[in-house]
């Protein structure tokens, strides 16, 4: 049986917008893939989403907090998904 740790730090940062962007949550999850190459046995994966850097309100203290969070979990690898940067209206 094959178990990919992972340090799951879903939902770091802004997890949902403005709202939610001084919230960081860091959640330790272990998952078992079928079939998985005895070389990643063990391979750790940070997942942190939706920072929305540059939004209104977003807060810098927060994002710092996320990625100490990602560093203090040493993982092999990380994945940064849905919405890094937020333009203003008209920005573009």
């Amino acid at each position: 049986m094959f178990f990919l740790p992972l340090a799951g730090l879903a939902a770091l940062g802004a997890a949902a917008g403005v709202a939610e962007a001084r919230s960081v949550v860091r959640l330790d999850r272990t998952v078992t893939v079928a079939g998985l190459p005895a070389d990643l046995d063990g391979l750790r994966i940070a997942h942190v989403s939706d920072l929305h850097l540059g939004a209104p309100g977003v807060n810098l203290a927060a994002t710092r907090r996320a990625f100490a969070l990602v560093q203090d979990a040493a993982p092999d690898l990380i994945a940064i998904t849905g919405d890094l940067l937020t333009h203003p209206r008209g920005a573009a």
